[in-house]
């Protein structure tokens, strides 16, 4: 963010005496005897043309239209409940607190301060925000209410979740026509309370449709916020001001589309273009031994982001061996290969160095969460031709591990991370909840893919006993999706000859869904949604 002189040096006659941007107060303004009035946050940035400006209250207010009429979210109309909205709202917002303060990500440095800090401090200023953590924390303990409890408490949290939610967006409207970046920031806050909030409740069709609403925000905005993207220096390291909260939002979203791209189609990458557009041409031969588990988690998150924008680049590409034979995208396809030999390389000098974390730390963890990660974007790397190596004939990099033996690897790690983190807090009973991924999408693509019947067995039982949802991936849904879909095969019942890849594969599991709800209609079964819920 690039601010302007402060209000007295701006309107001072005295124009030699140049603004020192201090905040709160300029000091140029105070040592001379002046007051200074300080800064207009509510002028819009001068990096934003008026086309710039117009699109953004579009794409805010386009966010707002498609709660008014969007079928997803009828059942999110205001009740009349006699409850004590005060008490009640400090008590969840108490709530929202607690669980923040542990964390709502998988990984350590995936912004855990955001949610803890910024955020509350953002509802003590602005009721949007405020209302919109406190129906979060109200749809978490909905979230952890065990099964068999009262219908009647479930009813009454839910009845306070959604008058909370509702209070929100209209609290929203008055911040449409707004061009500050302050206002911004508070629609994209509560956009990710949204989709958390939506992705507690397993209304899927919701959560996707707030993502897409505010990655259309963060698309019109001016490009000098993505700079960062492309530059290792500028990155956050959890400092929060200005243009890093913004940073970190924009990262947010940034894995919340990865997240939401391999869960389901039709979800278009906003930051992973334009961060793969800004680095198209870069081989990883300039990357150094990672320093710290910052450097690691950097470099994994910029690789996997662009190798979805690629994907994005090439998509319906696949088996067009005139498309791959071009100079141009053989050259990129070497060029993501040499990454991917020097990320592989330092990532495996770093886990064998003192730097490396100490088994059973959460700092273990997360750097495991960031290999896992990087072996699945590797695999899509691999298969993103469609080409097998005799057919390439040398036109594009040949994989330096097989699928198969990649997906072995996956296995292996997220079995630990199973048995070492996940198993070890079963004693709780109470569910988990992280809005970004972790082991959840990577074992329901193993379980899927592996042509190793012993590891896709072991895969589906992991995925049954994880007790953590990461945002849109549940373990247990997952396992029974894939059950029900092997079962609907087996039994004949599937209506193509040929189960079709778009339907077994990443980014199709409501298609899935839909089918087999279709089936169960024909059949006067029970629907999916039902037999998971169960």
């Amino acid at each position: 963010m690039h601010w302007s002189s402060c209000l007295t040096l701006s309107h001072s006659k005295i124009r030699r005496v140049k603004c020192g941007e201090e905040k709160p107060a300029c000091l140029r303004c105070t040592s001379t005897g002046r007051t200074c009035d300080g800064y207009d946050k509510g002028a819009p940035s001068r990096h934003r043309t008026q086309e710039t400006l117009r699109s953004l209250e579009i794409a805010k207010r386009e966010f707002l239209k498609t709660y008014q009429w969007n079928d997803a979210f009828r059942s999110m109309r205001p009740l009349i409940a006699d409850i004590d909205g005060t008490e009640t709202e400090r008590r969840f917002f108490h709530k929202f607190r607690t669980v923040s303060s542990g964390g709502l990500a998988n990984h350590v440095l995936n912004f855990t301060d955001f949610f803890a800090r910024i955020c509350p401090q953002m509802s003590h200023q602005d009721e949007a925000v405020k209302h919109a953590m406190v129906a979060l924390g109200a749809a978490y303990h909905q979230f952890q209410i065990p099964e068999g409890a009262s219908p009647t408490d479930c009813d009454e949290v839910e009845v306070f979740t959604i008058e909370q939610y509702t209070k929100s967006l209209s609290k929203l409207q008055k911040h449409v026509a707004s061009p500050s970046d302050d206002s911004t920031r508070l629609f994209l806050v509560c956009c990710l309370a949204f989709i958390c909030l939506e992705s507690l409740r397993s209304n899927h069709t919701a959560a996707l449709t707030h993502l897409r609403n505010g990655l259309n925000i963060i698309g019109s905005l001016p490009d000098c916020y993505f700079e960062f993207l492309a530059d290792d220096n500028k990155a956050s390291r959890g400092v929060y001001s200005g243009d890093l909260d913004m940073q970190d939002i924009i990262m947010i979203f940034a894995r919340l589309e990865i997240s939401a791209s391999f869960f389901a189609d039709q979800v278009k990458p906003v930051i992973a273009i334009k961060s793969y557009n800004l680095r198209k041409m870069y081989d990883g031969s300039e990357m150094q031994d990672f320093k710290d588990l910052w450097d690691v988690h950097k470099q994994e998150l910029a690789y996997f982001r662009d190798i979805h924008g690629r994907m994005y680049e090439t998509d319906g590409r696949s088996g067009d061996l005139e498309f791959w034979s071009r100079p141009e995208e053989s050259a990129q396809q070497f060029r993501l290969a040499a990454r991917t030999r020097k990320l592989e390389l330092l990532f495996k000098r770093f886990m064998s160095s003192p730097k490396a974390p100490r088994p059973g730390t959460s700092e273990y963890f997360s750097l495991h969460v960031d290999w896992l990660h990087f072996r699945c974007a590797s695999l899509f790397l691999n298969g993103m031709t469609g080409l097998d190596p005799e057919t390439l004939q040398a036109k594009c990099p040949e994989p330096a591990k097989s699928d198969q033996a990649i997906i072995k690897e996956m296995f292996v790690t997220g079995n630990m991370l199973y048995q070492n983190y996940h198993k070890r807090s079963r004693t709780q009973k109470a569910r988990g909840y992280t809005y970004d991924a972790g082991i959840v999408g990577p074992l329901y693509y193993v379980s899927i893919s592996s042509e190793d019947a012993t590891i896709r067995n072991k895969s589906l039982k992991l995925l049954r006993e994880i007790h953590v949802r990461e945002g849109f991936w549940d373990g247990p849904e997952m396992q029974n999706l894939v059950k029900q879909v092997g079962q609907a095969i087996e039994g004949e019942k599937w209506p193509f000859e040929e189960v079709p890849r778009t339907l077994t594969g990443l980014g199709s599991v409501p298609g899935i869904y839909d089918t087999l709800a279709r089936l169960d209609l024909s059949s006067d079964s029970e629907s999916p949604d039902s037999r998971i819920s169960a």
